[in-house]
């Protein structure tokens, strides 16, 4: 009895984690697969080729910016974790800044159970006002 509970708990685990434990992001960022029951992990999303110079522009500062999105028990999910708002999110602290260069992109995920899911984009980049010719 012992040994099909165990054959039966190995079996259920490789379904539910798609017999993997390594998955990778479209972009090539490698990450572990979200667990079944509780997951708080932040994985690489993106990244932008890095500005050759900076020649041209203003550098106002580093900046940071968030976005989330939620969904409760699979029925409800809102908010709006996509790019664009953490950039928006980001250009608050250098509200006259044109645009964000050397960007990176992570994204938090939060769940326990399929009752709670979180994800959260993390934007980081340089902020910079482009020069008037």
């Amino acid at each position: 009895m012992k040994k099909s509970l165990w054959v039966l708990v190995g079996v259920s685990v490789l379904v539910l984690t798609g017999c993997k434990v390594h998955y990778q992001t479209d972009y090539g960022f490698g990450s572990t697969m979200p667990g079944v029951v509780y997951s708080y992990q932040t994985r690489g999303t993106f990244m932008l080729p890095k500005a050759e110079s900076m020649e041209g522009v203003e550098v106002l500062g580093p900046v940071e910016g968030e976005s989330t999105e939620l969904n409760v028990l699979l029925l409800v999910a809102v908010g709006n974790g996509g790019i664009e708002a953490a950039k928006k999110d980001a250009l608050k602290r250098y509200p006259d800044a044109d645009d964000i260069l050397n960007v990176e992109v992570d994204t938090r995920h939060f769940n326990v159970l399929p009752i709670f899911n979180e994800s959260t984009t993390i934007l980081r980049g340089i902020a910079v006002k482009y020069k008037k010719k």
